[in-house]
């Protein structure tokens, strides 16, 4: 007895030497970057229940337009905070002050712009333009953008499970509260309430990240002037393009369905756009895997040391896709009730979940193959290469999107997937010597 005791637990043991503590910590991240995909989809059914189709219609293309121009408002700054703010804590550098002031400098401008072309494009897209709603779009941009620069911050300085609750979960929550409550007094609100609750939920949360950075801010040494040319020289044009394909990869179908009002109805603009999110929850698990070992991959790469990056890309690739092809058979074979759970009406458009779940299984059979060449020093050819690829398929969804062909867009999506992924791939070999997948 006392043997079997022992064998026991030594094998606990061995499990417990093995689950470091950086390894718990990139699995309780990827956890909570599921939950997040989890309650966005909770937050779309609740908003189809909670308005009228052409409410949600038109929150659907706010949500789009915020999620679009606040990411690539920062003009790359996230990009550059994530590669380089690794790199200045573990070298003990003085630079942190210079590098976040620079960020915010320039991510404060591109905020401003990219607001008044959200505007723009809402006025020429919502079925109900008015003022209130133009506004409170320009504000959403503001804080998703805001947001962004938050996250990189903390996670840079390695406090990843705070960035992870701030940017996917807690502001989901009160969202989510707020749409329920809504929803259970049966009443059909209109869209303007639904954009003070998305707007309302956005800044609580960066309150307390932002909580953080002056804390941190203040704790941090000042420096001289010298300090922050001795980081690594970061294209931000190049970090901004990538993260404008990666954002309009994920939005520019609703953007573009959005503009086609003569072809596309609100119907159909809202069951794709269900679809869509509820496969979001599939590509959280490669994306979310990648971006919590994306600090590891310059310092790899800064020692020398390629097998450590393909040996990472590789479990991601082996684990994650093996997930990914059980939650799209799970979407596959209950397709149907899925999408009824948004509106019963939008149960004939169910084909576009397998057919939108194509490109996750594409992007995480890939494993980090969008974050080693940008990472690692090609941020400007990865970026050309990408644009190529965003330039032809943009073209080639308006023609789609222009003849209401909705299968044949998710389709598409799932082709443009496995190109992205495979240039990725060889700009990975071609830069490490070694095959990441």
């Amino acid at each position: 007895m006392s043997t079997a005791k022992y064998s026991i637990f030594a094998e606990w043991k061995l499990l417990a030497n093995l689950a470091t503590r950086e390894r718990v910590e990139q699995l309780a991240a990827l956890m909570m970057r599921i939950c997040g995909a989890a309650l966005g989809y909770i937050i779309i059914a609740l908003a189809a229940r909670a308005t009228t189709t052409q409410g949600f219609s038109d929150f659907v293309l706010l949500m789009s337009s915020a999620a679009l121009f606040g990411t690539v408002a920062t003009i790359g700054q996230e990009s550059i905070l994530l590669r380089d703010l690794p790199l200045v804590t573990a070298s003990g550098s003085h630079a942190f002050r210079p590098l976040v002031w620079r960020s915010i400098r320039i991510a404060g401008g591109g905020l401003l712009f990219f607001a008044l072309i959200g505007v723009f494009y809402g006025y020429h897209s919502f079925r109900s333009p008015d003022a209130e709603m133009l506004a409170l779009l320009a504000s959403l941009v503001i804080m998703s953008g805001w947001n962004e620069l938050n996250f990189a911050v903390q996670r840079g300085c390695g406090h990843t499970l705070p960035a992870v609750f701030v940017k996917e979960i807690a502001w989901k929550l009160i969202l989510a509260a707020g749409l329920a409550i809504v929803v259970l007094c049966k009443t059909h609100t209109n869209v303007t309430v639904l954009g003070w609750l998305f707007l309302v939920a956005l800044v609580v949360p960066i309150a307390i990240s932002s909580a953080f950075l002056v804390r941190h801010w203040r704790h941090a040494p000042q420096t001289g002037a010298g300090t922050l040319p001795e980081l690594p020289k970061p294209s931000g044009w190049a970090f901004f393009a990538l993260n404008f394909i990666s954002q309009a990869g994920t939005q520019v179908d609703i953007l573009v369905l959005g503009f086609m009002t003569t072809t596309v109805s609100s119907l159909e603009l809202g069951a794709y756009y269900a679809a869509q999110r509820t496969v979001q929850i599939l590509y959280l698990l490669p994306y979310g895997a990648a971006i919590t070992n994306a600090p590891r991959i310059p310092l790899a790469f800064s020692e020398h040391n390629p097998w450590e990056i393909a040996r990472l890309s590789r479990q991601i690739s082996r684990t994650v896709s093996s997930a990914v092809v059980l939650a799209a058979l799970v979407l596959f074979f209950f397709r149907t009730q899925i999408m009824s759970l948004f509106r019963p009406e939008f149960a004939e458009f169910a084909i576009l979940l397998p057919a939108l779940a194509l490109g996750p299984l594409a992007s995480a059979i890939g494993g980090l193959h969008s974050l080693v060449a940008p990472m690692c020093g090609l941020e400007r050819e990865y970026a050309r290469a990408r644009m190529i690829i965003f330039a032809i398929g943009t073209v080639v969804k308006i023609g789609l999107a222009s003849q209401g062909w909705l299968l044949e867009l998710a389709l598409f999506n799932a082709f443009e997937a496995i190109v992205i992924a495979a240039v990725g791939v060889l700009m990975a070999r071609r830069l490490t010597g070694v095959w990441i997948i």
